[in-house]
């Protein structure tokens, strides 16, 4: 006698169990999402490469660059933010670094009016957090939102979260 398996258990299988709470586990999520990234109807340009680097990252409009030595603190969303990844346009290659791992509660994103929308009550996983940064640098690679100029990358933000919504649907938690 066969069993029919529901399409929401079909869909968990797609998505692997890693230990995120590992150096290796992370690297290995993150390399599966950039291998996987059509799953999630994340689109990069032809050409891109991609990178996982395990350190906390701020950006600092003072400073450039600075590693944290552990969750980046003091940080306004201003002037000081930290980095879940960013993509390098002069190499096409995408850096998703440990703070893309962070849990998002909320986000703003451009809504269907061209004006800015809050998305709330998010409780994203670290590992839907992961996918949600994919998605939003790939965006990049594509021409969105691109430039120091543009910032909040609010257009980025919304292919970030489709690709959330995605990873969501497939079950992911």
């Amino acid at each position: 006698m066969a069993f029919a398996i529901s399409a929401a258990a079909q869909s968990r299988q797609k998505i692997p169990d890693f230990d995120l709470s590992t150096v290796e586990g992370r690297e290995q999520y993150a390399n599966w999402v950039w291998e996987n990234k059509g799953m999630f109807g994340i689109e990069a340009a032809d050409g891109t490469s991609f990178e996982y680097v395990d350190e906390y990252m701020m950006y600092d409009n003072n400073f450039g660059r600075v590693i944290c030595d552990g969750p980046c603190t003091q940080v306004d969303n201003v002037s000081r933010f930290e980095m879940g990844g960013e993509y390098f346009q002069d190499s096409s290659k995408i850096v998703l670094y440990r703070g893309a791992f962070t849990p998002m509660e909320a986000a703003v994103i451009m809504g269907p009016d061209s004006n800015p929308t809050i998305l709330g009550n998010l409780n994203t996983s670290p590992a839907g957090s992961v996918v949600w940064a994919m998605g939003h640098e790939a965006a990049h690679t594509m021409g969105v939102d691109v430039g120091s100029a543009v910032y909040p990358h609010l257009e980025a933000e919304n292919y970030g979260y489709k690709a959330y919504r995605s990873y969501k649907a497939l079950g992911g938690k």
